[in-house]
């Protein structure tokens, strides 16, 4: 009857679908089933017995981990490693081991269940890399949208205050900042920011008029016509710290070009280190440019505006001359529209009267 048992469960052993071994606590494999001998590529038990476990690891430092839990708990459970096979390939297993210990309470030897799990692995990589791809897709798509409706509403208006307006209520959905400010360059070689968010006394920081030589970054940005980015900005001498913000780690100044000129600079204020990467500097850039369109689209619907005011007040100069008879309603007239032409707060007009030698002033 015991024979019959014993045989029982060797026909178990070689007939199980998984591997099945023995091995010294050293590593030195007693005992396997068929399987495991084919699972490995051996060509029969004999060759297998002749390699150590720790030889099959890919990681030596995974089998020292595993004796490592043996010592501990006497068990590994679901222990997944990479073995190398005998004709080098590597599969993926998952190992179940217990130490079997003597009466005297020693470890004998360890008995372990090897399953191959290299398909079901790869299975699993292969559907995270196919959703980390459909992720990486989504969010680019996402960003694309919010870029082409930043560009709609940037880009919506050619109002000059609506233009930079929309740029900052936006900025955020794109770039992380702490501060942000748009500096342009104006014909006189002033810098000036004309708008801000984040900064504190934005009233006075816009009033600054920066000659360009004065401030070195913003000068090699727009010579360069290329983003650059400060890892420690307070710690940088050529830092213009426009908006008194202090703890600024990272600073970004991107460029804003127009047919091929750079016109001023978008710079992101960040009280965080390595806010600023690849990513954002693409995004700045991007971002930079539709700007940079918008202004330059606002700035000659300005300046057509004010050509158009100037011609009508002209036509309507024009009229007045010819059809009011009254010479003080006539210059006053005049005057109003000059000052309203050249955007003054005010001004004067002065004629002479020949005929008793004095000048007659007319204020407005």
């Amino acid at each position: 009857m015991a024979k019959q048992v014993e045989a029982y469960y060797q026909r178990l052993f070689e007939d199980a679908p998984i591997g099945i071994y023995r091995s010294t606590p050293e590593g030195k494999i007693i005992d396997a089933n068929k399987t495991l001998v084919d699972m490995l590529g051996y060509p029969n038990l004999q060759s297998l017995m002749e390699v150590n476990l720790s030889d099959l690891f890919v990681d030596p430092q995974k089998r020292l981990e595993e004796i490592s839990l043996l010592k501990k708990s006497g068990m590994v459970n679901s222990f997944e490693i990479q073995f190398r096979r005998q004709d080098g390939d590597v599969i993926c297993v998952r190992d179940t081991v217990r130490v079997i210990r003597g009466e005297d309470g020693s470890p004998s030897f360890h008995e372990g269940v090897l399953e191959d799990v290299t398909e079901r692995v790869q299975a699993k990589k292969a559907l995270f890399k196919s959703r980390s791809r459909v992720d990486a897709e989504r969010a680019q798509r996402q960003l694309a949208e919010t870029l082409r409706e930043i560009a709609n509403l940037i880009t919506g208006s050619l109002e000059f205050d609506k233009v930079t307006q929309q740029v900052f209520d936006n900025l955020g959905r794109l770039l992380p900042f702490d501060s942000a400010g748009l500096i342009l360059l104006h014909p006189d070689g002033d810098l000036r920011m004309v708008a801000s968010c984040g900064i504190q006394n934005p009233e006075h920081v816009q009033s600054l008029r920066i000659k360009l030589e004065d401030d070195p970054l913003t000068r090699q940005i727009i010579e360069s016509q290329q983003p650059l980015i400060l890892d420690n900005a307070t710690d940088d001498p050529r830092f213009r710290n426009y908006g008194e913000v202090s703890s600024i780690k990272n600073w970004l100044g991107v460029p804003l070009i127009v047919r091929e000129k750079a016109i001023g600079i978008l710079a992101l204020d960040s009280k965080s280190a390595n806010v600023y990467q690849d990513r954002e500097i693409e995004l700045a850039f991007t971002l930079a440019s539709q700007i940079a369109t918008a202004i330059e689209n606002a700035r000659l619907f300005e300046a057509e505006r004010q050509k158009a005011n100037v011609m009508s007040a002209l036509h309507a100069t024009l009229a007045d001359i010819t059809a009011e008879l009254d010479l003080s309603i006539l210059l006053q007239s005049i005057l109003e529209r000059a000052i309203t032409l050249l955007n003054s707060t005010g001004g004067e007009l002065a004629l002479y009267d020949e005929s008793n030698d004095k000048i007659k002033m007319y204020y407005y």
